[in-house]
């Protein structure tokens, strides 16, 4: 059986756009129809997967962070009172949507252990990126690529090692 091939869609991008499309390609050695491919894969999956409400917070932290970056003229990731600022500014925006409590509510050690197995998981994927394809029913695939760009920063804070079989253990 013959294997159909994809469609040609074309798109309009200005010089500048495609100068930044280019660049893209060249860093991560994948031509520009790779680069739009997986671009493309990357955001729908990410976009589609959340439900409107978190798919907006993303974006509200998106805009903030630009904003601060702007304003200090360094990023987050590389300044640390850039990143302290960020820490704290996303925090207080979210506060902003909570339903207020009389108490403050008490996180769970499960909900808690929520983060640091990301983290487990985000840390192995850096040093291992061929796990994703493994996990592809999972977030694995969309933290493959987030770990090409945060690795580097996560990796340098480090200090502790979990294996992804105690992170499975824990997953239901």
């Amino acid at each position: 059986m013959a294997r159909s091939l994809p469609d040609v869609i074309p798109i309009r991008l200005d010089k500048d756009l495609q100068a930044r499309l280019k660049r893209l390609a060249d860093k991560n050695g994948r031509t520009r129809s790779d680069e739009m491919r997986e671009g493309l894969k990357y955001w729908t999956r990410l976009l589609e997967k959340p439900k409107i409400h978190v798919g907006a917070l993303i974006c509200f932290i998106a805009i903030l962070v630009r904003r601060i970056e702007a304003h200090t003229g360094k990023t987050w990731l590389s300044d640390p009172a850039t990143g302290a600022a960020v820490r704290e500014e996303v925090s207080r925006l979210i506060e902003c949507f909570i339903p207020e409590e009389k108490e403050p509510p008490v996180i769970s050690p499960e909900l808690r252990q929520i983060t640091q197995d990301l983290i487990v998981i985000f840390a192995h994927l850096c040093r291992e990126p061929g796990l994703a394809p493994v996990h592809v029913g999972d977030d694995w695939g969309a933290l493959a690529v987030i770990a090409k760009d945060l690795g580097p920063a996560l990796l340098r804070k480090m200090k502790t090692r979990v294996t992804i079989t105690e992170v499975k253990g824990r997953q239901k």
